[in-house]
């Protein structure tokens, strides 16, 4: 008989590859969507707005609903801590803060370096000034360790104001500086905090009056 012919028709492997690429993205289709990586300036930023609107309640129920459903979410740990800082349930979030930790002995996450800005904004509003100059430097070394350029910038910026008490307004108002080099000029919210926080360093500093050294005012932000 006549012999087989093992030639493939032109065009095969062309089709027989899209059909493997077809495939591909039925799957990919089907496959359940992955949840947006959230952001821990987020829930700090709704902690702030529920308290200053007075509705606390509907946040804290959001948070205690996450944990019941899994007890090592961070984030939401970190949403009742701030919201028992904002109320002054100080008790409750020195209990909280050490669970933001990152997991293990890792190196500290974004989660773990706004933990520890907000541990620090607690100790400041009790008026531990040196406690708080601590927690906000170690914060600034662990968001650097984090590659967050934006939440170093806050920790150094926040700093000033145990600072003001600490060192002088020379020294805060070299914090500023310092955290306005890595604050991004798009970022609206951070910008505000700097002017704020410069804004006071300046108001200190010409109540004081009679200083020794002079401050350098800080540039405007390039945008």
């Amino acid at each position: 008989g006549p012999a087989l012919s093992l030639r493939r028709p032109p065009g095969y492997f062309k089709l027989a590859g899209m059909s493997r690429v077809l495939a591909l993205l039925a799957l990919l289709a089907l496959a359940p969507p992955q949840p947006a990586r959230e952001d821990p300036r987020d829930i700090l930023r709704m902690a702030l707005r529920a308290a200053e609107t007075g509705n606390t309640a509907s946040l804290a129920a959001s948070c205690r609903q996450r944990l019941a459903r899994d007890t090592t979410d961070r984030l939401a740990t970190l949403g009742l801590a701030a919201l028992a800082r904002l109320t002054y349930d100080y008790p409750t979030a020195d209990r909280l803060y050490p669970k933001l930790a990152a997991p293990g002995r890792g190196v500290p996450d974004r989660i773990a370096v706004y933990g520890r800005l907000d541990q620090a904004a607690a100790w400041l509003a009790r008026g531990a000034a040196t406690t708080a100059d601590s927690l906000f430097a170690l914060a600034a070394r662990e968001a650097r360790g984090a590659h967050d350029p934006a939440a170093e910038g806050q920790a150094l910026l926040r700093r000033a104001a145990p600072q003001l008490r600490i060192g002088g307004p020379v020294v805060a108002m070299q914090l500023v500086s310092s955290a306005q080099r890595l604050i991004p000029a798009t970022d609206a919210v951070l910008q505000a905090e700097l002017l704020c926080h410069r804004a006071n360093v300046l108001v200190v500093a010409a109540r004081q009056g009679g200083r020794s050294e002079p401050i350098a005012p800080v540039p405007p932000a390039s945008m």
